[in-house]
């Protein structure tokens, strides 16, 4: 599987001058994103999951689950992308190349 292109011709023109990958989950799951920051990097991967692999965010159901639990439960969660969706898990992995 993978990996992972949110912004496949920001990567090859490397438009934002930066690159990262970022594993996420214990599959490791790759995204390769051209971001000019970490957190940008993180909005483009969040908002392709939303689309194209729902199971690496958390639904609405599942914050407002963690939200009755206590806010420390989401501060572990990445939020992000252009609806502030969290990601599913905390096991993640970043490198800039």
């Amino acid at each position: 599987m993978g990996p992972y292109y949110p912004n496949k011709d920001d990567w090859k023109e490397d438009f934002w001058g930066r690159k990262f990958k970022i594993w996420v989950g214990v599959e490791g799951f790759e995204f390769r994103v051209s971001a000019d920051c970490l957190q940008s990097a993180f909005d483009e991967v969040i908002d392709y999951c939303v689309d194209h692999l729902p199971g690496l965010v958390l639904t609405l159901e599942e914050e407002d689950e963690l939200l009755a639990e206590g806010e420390e439960f989401l501060d572990q969660h990445i939020q992000g992308g252009n609806e502030g969706r969290y990601l599913s898990t905390y096991n993640i992995h970043t490198e800039e190349v």
